[in-house]
């Protein structure tokens, strides 16, 4: 009997200590978390409930509003008194244990066009391509913080009291088709559904018009054409700077769910001359004429379509003659407006050469240059900058495909509708390396950057 009796008593004093362990800490909190105050002034009692030591500031300036106790141990009463005042004012308390804070709102609500809102000098800012550096105004007799729903977007402050200046950056683009975004501005401890709200409109790169002749422009695809096997459908890549490179060699396993970029001329599919083909013989290739205005052409057999070109079906894009690309480079490069640049610092670790064109209308800045026969380094913000103005950049393959093998070496380029002649079964192509330079081969895996016909 003894011993049950012992080990009752033991049962219940661990079931107490693990009651006591396991028992929470008393949150941290306030009893009210807006005051109104009179206008005759008062005292106001308000309770902190803390299982540690905490403290209490009041904004700067606020000498209307005072506490009876800034700091303490535990859970305290402490008096809130506020002077007497005709006019409208607010200020805001802010307790905190170190870890936490806690804010207090004390709102007088007295004579006079104070009413707690929040104005802006803009309710839109709408940006190019490029983005931009803006500043708005604000109008305000209350505390207010800053929301944003982008990252593209960047304003400072984030938290400011009664009137006061934003200053609101926005970033250059990467896309085609136009952003939105917005800033939401709020005051402090209130419902964030009474929240004034700044709208950011953005533009997308824009598609510059090149003359490919004294009476026709172009306007270039956004980037360079790409296959899939699998799914039987083209596409363009996602920026002007991408290509494959070696997985082009899947290009011959039927299995193959990826993408490829380099095609023999004049491989659209029709009449079984498909993308796929890897044959290294130039008669397996068309060859019989040019095969601009035809089903040979990627272009004109195909509908190619990506975001912003949704609508785009068969026959509306095509590829660039010889003739074409020439008299653009030469022009372009003649007025210091087309020349080789190295894009560095990218995030995937990788260097991108290439040729930019600069489109019709358009001036390069002071701070950029381009120059013909050289590449020029460029960082990655400085290329933006200029594909913001809707330069096109053709960028210079690391190697070729022959065949299925794809061969790393300096060289590449953009295929042409133009055969050399009806005998030679080999068709021009265009090198972007370091300005105008065109060889004629048909067998050659090859990049495509199709154009569409200016209006």
């Amino acid at each position: 009997m003894r011993k049950y009796l012992f080990c009752l008593m033991a049962l219940a004093i661990m079931l107490l200590s693990c009651s006591q362990q396991s028992q929470p800490e008393a949150e941290f909190s306030l009893s009210v978390s807006q005051i109104e105050a009179s206008t005759d002034g008062g005292e106001y009692p308000v309770t902190v409930t803390s299982a540690v030591s905490w403290s209490a500031i009041i904004d700067s300036g606020e000498d209307w509003v005072a506490l009876s106790a800034t700091e303490g141990e535990g859970t305290a009463d402490v008096i809130l008194t506020t002077q007497p005042g005709k006019d409208y004012a607010i200020a805001y308390l802010t307790f905190t244990t170190g870890e936490e804070s806690i804010m207090l709102t004390v709102v007088r609500r007295g004579e006079g066009a104070g009413n707690g809102t929040i104005q802006l000098s803009q309710t839109m800012i709408e940006a190019p391509a490029e983005g931009g550096d803006y500043e708005v105004e604000i109008t305000s007799d209350v505390k207010w913080m800053v929301d944003k729903d982008v990252s593209w977007i960047t304003v400072t402050p984030g938290v400011g009291s009664k009137n006061g200046k934003l200053s609101v950056s926005v970033a250059l683009t990467e896309s085609y088709s136009p952003t939105t975004g917005q800033i939401t501005v709020y005051e402090v401890g209130a419902s964030k559904e009474n929240t004034v709200v700044l709208k950011v409109e953005r533009q997308g790169i824009p598609f510059g018009s090149f003359a490919v002749s004294d009476s026709k422009k172009v306007i270039f695809s956004p980037g360079n054409l790409q296959y899939n096997r699998s799914q039987n459908i083209f596409r363009f890549a996602e920026h002007q700077y991408d290509y494959i490179g070696k997985a082009n060699e899947q290009i011959e396993y039927s299995w193959n769910e990826g993408w490829i970029d380099l095609f023999g001329w004049g491989t659209s599919g029709y009449n079984d001359k498909y993308p796929y083909l890897c044959s290294k013989e130039n008669v397996d290739y068309y060859y019989e004429s040019d095969i601009a205005g035809t089903d040979y052409d990627w272009g004109q057999y195909n509908s190619i379509s990506n975001d912003f070109y949704k609508d785009a079906g068969k026959g509306f894009w095509r590829t660039p003659t010889k003739d074409e690309i020439e008299y653009l480079v030469e022009k372009k490069s003649q007025s210091g407006l087309a020349g080789g640049i190295k894009i560095t610092d990218l995030s995937s670790g990788y260097d991108y050469a290439g040729l930019v064109i600069i489109p019709d209308g358009v001036s390069l800045p002071d701070d950029l240059t381009l120059e013909p026969n050289k590449i020029t380094d460029y960082t990655l913000q400085q290329f933006h900058r200029v594909q913001a103005m809707g330069a096109v950049f053709l960028p210079l393959m690391p190697g070729f495909r022959s065949g299925a093998e794809f061969t790393n070496a300096e060289g590449g380029g953009y295929w042409t509708a133009t055969l050399q002649d009806d005998y030679s079964q080999a068709a021009y192509y265009f090198s972007p390396s370091f300005g105008k330079n065109f060889e004629t081969i048909v067998s050659t895996g090859l990049s495509v950057r199709l154009v569409h016909d200016a209006e």
